[in-house]
């Protein structure tokens, strides 16, 4: 539906955690996704009423596999997945699009 308007491209990259909790990974290698790009912050509260500032929200065609915490590259800064959901039309159960907040975050590459 929207994918006219995914002029960006967002790198799906696997991550770990070193000892300490800091992001690694071997390489800025991963899967490619064409999405739709915007740098904004907001605060978005969590589950447990905790306030978290995001840095962009994107969003995906329906069948790009999202979930949170998943790690992507867009314009070659990483961004992390805080929060996620999809659209529907109304009345209808196919899904149009993911709506995704991001947070910048800084890999380790040693």
């Amino acid at each position: 539906m929207l994918e006219r308007y995914h002029t960006s491209t967002a790198i799906k990259i696997t991550v770990t955690r070193n000892k300490f909790g800091d992001f690694t990974t071997s390489a800025p290698a991963g899967t490619p996704y064409k999405c739709r790009f915007e740098e904004n912050q907001m605060v978005i509260k969590t589950g447990n009423n905790e306030e978290i500032t995001t840095d962009g929200l994107a969003w995906f065609a329906p069948d790009v596999p999202i979930a949170d915490n998943d790690v992507f590259i867009i314009d070659g800064i990483y961004y992390k997945v805080i929060k996620w959901g999809h659209a529907k039309k109304l009345g209808g159960t196919a899904i149009q699009f993911h709506k995704v907040w991001v947070q910048m975050i800084k890999p380790d590459f040693s």
